[in-house]
């Protein structure tokens, strides 16, 4: 049998997942997820009664880390969606792991969907159909679809 010579393939982590040890800051007091619940490593933005969830308009209040905070029934798969009515972590800054639709630059900025609140990128001030400019940057450089470092400083 051949030794194996070659490690490919190894993603940098999952969207919504801190990176690294550097300080990061969350939205106090911590909401609760509006109805549909949010979606982990998507903006947020705080609905009329003050939960959040995944689409709004103007600047979105950040983006929801994968932080374990209700329990998972022994019934149910895992999943990157946390109920309505449960606690939703939302980093305001710091760096974190997300994933864009289209591919990401080191030095871009990241752009928030306003009806879903997924990630996009494009180069400062750029006009992004259906997306909003947040303060995150990418630190990272990544295809579409695979993790890359953003951060807030």
């Amino acid at each position: 049998m051949a030794t194996q010579k070659q490690v490919g393939g190894i993603a940098l982590g999952v969207p919504g997942t801190l990176y690294g040890h550097n300080p990061a800051t969350f939205y106090l007091p911590t909401p609760i997820a509006g109805a549909g619940g949010v979606t982990i490593g998507n903006f947020v933005w705080p609905d009329a009664e003050g939960a959040m969830v995944n689409k709004g308009t103007g600047t979105p209040s950040g983006v929801v880390v994968r932080v374990r905070v209700q329990p998972l029934p022994s019934d149910e798969d895992a999943t990157m969606l946390i109920p309505a009515g449960h606690a939703v972590p939302v980093l305001v800054r710091g760096p974190i792991i997300l994933a864009s639709a289209s591919a990401a630059s080191i030095g871009q900025k990241v752009f928030a969907s306003l009806t879903t609140g997924a990630v996009s990128t494009a180069a400062a001030g750029a006009t992004v159909e259906g997306h909003v400019e947040t303060e995150f940057t990418v630190r990272t450089s990544a295809a579409a679809g695979a993790p890359f470092v953003a951060s807030r400083d």
